[in-house]
């Protein structure tokens, strides 16, 4: 017969402080309130436990890529930013330009997407996704937290509005459908390609900003509160996909803790509205806590190279939320000469942590419609006549489809497509119909057009665009 072990509270007390984390807060209260902490040892154990099975059960990496394919060529505004419906197939669709094939040929295992008109259907984007193996990660739109409730009043108790633009999410696609007696029948479980629900994305930059975190950590769980209302109305069973809230990677020195470290503040004052909503006006239907603990994932947005990730950020993250799963929703960093290399190396990092899930390319294009946007794409959409591509309509406006023009490197002498494919280990996409070659004529007057120009190694083309900056600075 095994004898069990007995401690003494003293070295029982010393043994907890060593391993015990500040999320554990159900530790921190049995060691507050018990005599003899053995309960509060069992539990602990039971923690580490699942957190070394979490590493053996961890899931693939997810090697994503970033999608906002905006048909505009030039600056401009669109009337909406919702890409996955079908009025956006022919940039998507197999009988389009093709973009979620192209994706699968770079490696891609998963898409995270932006923009939210829950008015619109989304099941045919995700039954293509599945088609092709790609995991999706789709988030409410920001419309969803304009209410009065919420953003509105000032309050941004937003369970109210999101509760009723999830609930058409959920009808509009994110819930399967199964043919049944010539007819497609809703069934109550979750889209199988749907991996990961994004709830707002840096809610702490616009709802209100940075310096008012318990405005907006009360709105990411009045939000959750409100999908999770929504899940209770339309019966959703089975499997459920993780919710996240994704956060930049600013310091917030207004957060209760970790203000002078990228991200962690925001994550630590969100965890705290969730596990004592109380302390933030919050009078939620739901268990919250209990939701955090076994269903919620962080994410963070970067732009920094993966060498610097690991100490500035993920070792004290890993200290501090050690059963709390996360993952990089927006990853690149322009200023890498290398990116093959960067992302091989994140992803090597993100391989050896039992809690960092993976990373997603930022991002598919250069956007014209969104300021800022010219330097993060993997492509450049440009407009060529004569290409066979359809045209897409965004509200009442018709656009071209755009052809991709692969974003050139300089420092490595080929494309970022080219250098993804590698570290994602794709088959790469050397020849395909919805590609084209930057056309001196239509990238940009600037260094980054020099570089595009530069990469197709053609004097003559290379003299058309000089010809044309020279124009353009009145000679």
């Amino acid at each position: 017969m095994r004898r069990r072990l007995s401690y003494t509270p003293l070295l029982l007390l010393s043994f907890l402080q060593v391993f015990a984390r500040a999320d554990d807060e159900e530790l921190t209260e049995l060691l507050r309130k018990d005599e003899c902490p053995q309960q509060s040892l069992e539990l602990l154990q039971k923690r580490k436990q699942q957190q070394l099975q979490k590493l053996v059960n961890k899931p693939p990496l997810i090697k994503g890529i970033s999608y906002g394919p905006s048909p505009l060529v030039i600056p401009g505004k669109l009337g909406r930013d919702d890409f996955f419906c079908d009025d956006a197939k022919p940039m998507w669709g197999p009988k389009g330009r093709g973009d979620l094939h192209i994706m699968k040929l770079l490696g891609a295992n998963t898409v995270r997407l932006y923009g939210n008109d829950p008015s619109l259907d989304h099941l045919d984007f995700l039954d293509y996704a599945n088609l092709e193996g790609l995991s999706v990660i789709p988030g409410n739109g920001d419309a969803a937290f304009y209410g009065e409730s919420c953003k509105g009043s000032g309050s941004y108790s937003c369970a109210e509005g999101v509760k009723a633009a999830y609930l058409r999410n959920l009808h509009k696609g994110f819930l399967k459908k199964v043919f049944k007696g010539g007819f497609y029948e809703q069934v109550g479980e979750y889209h199988p390609s749907i991996s990961m629900i994004i709830v707002v994305n840096e809610p702490e930059l616009k709802f209100p900003g940075l310096d008012q975190p318990k405005s907006w950590a009360k709105l990411v769980a009045t939000a959750i509160d409100g999908m999770l209302g929504a899940e209770d109305e339309a019966g959703v069973n089975g499997t459920k996909p993780n919710f996240t809230a994704t956060f930049s990677f600013a310091h917030c020195t207004k957060c209760g803790k970790f203000g002078n470290m990228p991200g962690l503040g925001q994550m630590w004052e969100v965890r705290n509205a969730m596990l004592h909503p109380e302390q933030y006006g919050i009078k939620s239907k739901h268990n919250l806590p209990e939701f955090f603990r076994t269903r919620f994932t962080f994410s963070f947005n970067s732009g920094n190279p993966s060498h610097e990730i690991q100490n500035l950020f993920l070792a004290p993250y890993e200290k501090e939320f050690p059963t709390t799963p996360i993952f990089i929703g927006e990853y690149h960093n322009p200023g890498n000469p290398d990116n093959e290399k960067d992302i091989k190396n994140m992803l090597r990092i993100a391989d050896e942590s039992a809690l960092l899930l993976g990373l997603n390319f930022f991002e598919w294009q250069n956007r014209y419609d969104e300021a800022g946007h010219l330097i993060w794409g993997m492509f450049d959409p440009q407009d060529l006549p004569g290409t066979d591509l359809p045209h897409v309509k965004v509200r009442d406006e018709r656009y071209r489809v755009p052809c991709l023009a692969p974003v050139f490197q300089s420092a490595t002498f080929n494309t970022i497509p080219e250098q993804i494919a590698l570290a994602f280990n794709g088959s790469g996409i050397n020849v395909h119909r919805s590609l084209c070659e930057p056309s001196p004529l239509k990238v940009q007057v600037s260094q980054h057009g020099f570089d595009q120009i530069k990469g197709l190694k053609n004097a003559t083309t290379m003299g058309a665009f000089i010809t044309r900056v020279v124009k353009h600075m009145g000679g």
